[in-house]
Formats: structure tokens, sequence, C-alpha cells
């Protein structure tokens, strides 16, 4: 939930992918899929802390990824009415659809700062709730972005990933990126920096680390899904979905 890439692909679909930097001892339940009454499912790693989660895909081809903090860091309350994992789960667990239209209607009060990048019908939306005002911005789905938690990382840090980035694109800029391409710069961008700086964390002040990697490879007809547990590599999980055309028919 602290680094995430959106790369566009030629067949309107994309890789997404997020590294999920929290306090290395967190309970969690690997990526796993979950049934909806509509026939529908659901896939996602689920936080057994909170009970919510920071990825999530539907096998209607939406999918959305969410990250701490807005658009700058902020003090946190003492108390909150539901912690920012709950916001995928309520909004992909509600029937309606599309879900930008879901998310406009949510009840955000309360809820910590936090950021939900949505894939959904090829059109890529950024939703930020900065505590008092939810700004959603339609991003161009045809480009490739990362963002990173300002809850964790200062604004040198933001950019200095940001350029790494932009080198990954030019590097590979004459080639298809793969899912497996996006994997390695998630675990291996930076790595010549010291290990608080690169992109896969260890930050031993606060027991915080990159403790695993999800990444959606979304494709019109399917979707190949990865969850990487970098602590407990026995837990990670690889997952083909066929993405339900009937459901997706059904978002306007």
């Amino acid at each position: 939930m602290c680094a995430v890439t959106f790369i566009p692909k030629h067949n309107g679909g994309a890789v997404f992918t997020s590294n999920r930097d929290v306090y290395f001892n967190r309970p969690t339940d690997p990526l796993k899929e979950y049934a909806l009454p509509d026939g529908g499912k659901l896939y996602y790693p689920k936080d057994l802390d909170k009970f919510g989660t920071w990825a999530i895909f539907s096998s209607d081809g939406t999918a959305a990824i969410l990250l701490n903090g807005a658009e700058k860091n902020h003090a946190p309350l003492p108390f909150y009415r539901k912690s920012r994992g709950s916001v995928l789960i309520d909004l992909f667990y509600n029937p309606n659809r599309p879900k930008l239209a879901v998310i406009e209607k949510m009840d955000f009060a309360d809820i910590e700062n936090c950021t939900v990048i949505l894939f959904e019908q090829q059109k890529l939306y950024q939703i930020r709730w900065n505590g008092t005002h939810l700004d959603i911005q339609v991003l161009d789905a045809h480009k490739p972005y990362i963002w990173s938690s300002c809850t964790l990382y200062t604004a040198a840090v933001v950019e200095e990933r940001k350029q790494w980035f932009e080198d990954f694109l030019s590097e590979n800029v004459s080639k298809q990126i793969t899912q497996s391409m996006v994997l390695h710069f998630h675990l291996h961008a930076g790595e010549e920096k010291p290990k608080h700086k690169s992109l896969k964390v260890d930050l031993p002040a606060i027991q915080t680390k990159t403790v695993s990697v999800t990444s959606f490879d979304i494709a019109p007809n399917k979707a190949f899904l990865v969850y990487d547990d970098i602590l407990n590599p026995s837990k990670s999980v690889t997952e083909e979905v066929v993405i339900n055309c009937a459901l997706a028919c059904t978002i306007k």
C-alpha cells in the first residue's frame, strides 16, 4: 500500500502493482478468492488486524489499490471510525456498478487520509481523501504512473522513485513490458541505495519493511494475479482469472 505502479498495455489492459510496506509482523492472509451473491468473485489479500485490504481485483475486470495518505503527510487523529483498509472492501462488496459512482457516494468521515487508484472499464481514476474533502481525478489510462505513500516517504524520496520508474520505462521502451519485469522493478529498483531508500524498503527504526508485492496483469478477457509474500514465500500465490464478460457488461 506504499508504492504503486500502473503500466498500460496495448490491448487496453494494464499491469497494476503494489508494494506493501508495513509493520513486519502484521498478520495477513494471502490472496484468495471470495464469492459474491451475483456470481462474481473477488480476489484480494486480507489484513487480519483490521480485516481490510490494500489491493483487490473483481472478476468483472475492475481493480483498485489503496495507499496511505493523500497529497501530503498529515497528523493522525487519536481515533478513526473505520480502517482505511475497509474502503476497498466496502467498495467492491457493494453490488452496484460502476465502482466510481459507488465511491463518489461513500461516507469517508472519520476515516484516515488515503488514496485509491481505480481501474475500471479501461479508465483510470485517482481518488484522494484528505480528511475533509474527496478529490477525484480522471487520469490518462494510456500513460504509466507511479505513486508512493506520503505518510512514509519524503518528497525527495518520492521524486527519486519517479526517476527510477522513468529510467525503467526508457530502458524498455522498445519492449512490451511484462508483469515479471514490473515485479522485478518493484523488488530491485534502487537496490544499490541503503535499504531505507530502495523501493523494497527495510525501516528497522519503525519496524517496517516491504512484506509483499501484489500485481494484477489485466487483459480484456483474463487476468493473471500474483501475490509475492517476501517474508513467507510459501504463502505466495499466482492465479489466472477469466473475466466475466456478462458482469463487465453491467458497468455503464
